[in-house]
């Protein structure tokens, strides 16, 4: 089966909206949440399920201030497979959502949108190309 112009161009606008999905997801998070800076004072490894496969996770440990002022320790939801984020003794921006802690910065990401725009301008050009 020939790959058309025209199948480049509709995976680029699902990854567009998946973008647009998340992005809306990420904003009610970060409108809603609390907004805070806390600091790394360990890592927790877990087992999790990455593209099909099982590995070694480290979260980093954040000790911060909740709403009511009250020291709390907890883990963020921003994990790498090898090599960590931060350092211990850094300060990081969370959010804080339904007792999940986010890393702020992770919300302002937008290589979504980037492969959108490629795939569509690829398909494109492969349709214009096919015309000729």
């Amino acid at each position: 089966m020939e790959i058309l112009g025209y199948h480049i161009i509709i995976i680029g606008i699902l990854v567009y909206l998946i973008h647009v999905f998340g992005k809306v997801r990420m904003n009610a998070i970060v409108k809603e949440g609390f907004p805070t800076v806390g600091t790394i004072i360990g890592y927790e490894q877990k087992m999790e399920r990455v593209a099909g496969s099982w590995t070694t996770l480290e979260y980093p440990i954040v000790e911060y201030y909740d709403a009511q002022n009250r020291l709390q320790t907890g883990f963020i939801k921003y994990a790498k497979s090898s090599g960590r984020y931060f350092q211990i003794d850094d300060e990081v921006e969370i959010v804080v959502h339904d007792n999940t802690i986010y890393y702020r910065h992770a919300f302002s990401s937008s290589k979504h949108i980037w492969i959108a725009g490629v795939l569509i301008l690829v398909g494109i050009v492969k349709e214009i190309y096919d015309l000729l």
